[in-house]
């Protein structure tokens, strides 16, 4: 009967120890549910930092224009490896890119790769959703920003209203 009393006394201590560490776990998560979100994903791990704070926009001014096409990059594969190289678009980054049109273009195609010539490799993909959001768009420039936290590499295509055609072109007969 003895060792009957001291395996319930066992029992009960072990009881009140879960109880109290219950209770501790649900007095952390109350705590912590009172100081917000910025708290509770601090203990998480780091995003990246995607404020204009932390990115201003940087210009970029090359590319070409051919047809009434604006191209950041080529992706001719006979041409020289730079000008076959994608802008550098990890999480945050913006770009005011001049298109050289002169003229607000009516249209305008981002293409993203995991390397830098995605061309080359031929892994290019159309962007989609927030990988490439579009902040503003003028008669010189078109400010990009990846509002994600993935790092890829850009290509910009963009045209405008040329209607002039090319010099070359035969005549209708």
């Amino acid at each position: 009967m003895a060792r009957m009393m001291e395996g319930c006394d066992v029992a009960r201590q072990e009881h009140a120890l879960v109880r109290r560490a219950l209770m501790g776990v649900a007095a952390l998560a109350l705590t912590l549910s009172g100081m917000g979100c910025n708290v509770l994903s601090k203990l998480g791990p780091a995003n990246c930092d995607r404020s204009i704070d932390a990115n201003p926009p940087i210009p970029y001014t090359e590319g070409t224009v051919e047809a009434g096409v604006y191209m950041s990059a080529t992706w001719d594969l006979d041409a020289p490896k730079a000008a076959q190289e994608l802008l550098y678009f990890p999480g945050g980054m913006r770009y005011e890119i001049a298109h050289h049109l002169g003229e607000v273009p009516r249209w305008w195609t981002a293409y993203l790769s995991f390397d830098r010539y995605g061309s080359d490799t031929e892994s290019l993909a159309i962007a989609a959703g927030n990988q490439v959001e579009v902040r503003d768009v003028d008669d010189t420039v078109i400010t990009l920003v990846n509002a994600t936290c993935s790092e890829y590499w850009l290509l910009l295509v963009a045209g405008g209203a040329d209607t002039t055609p090319p010099d070359d072109l035969p005549d209708e007969e």
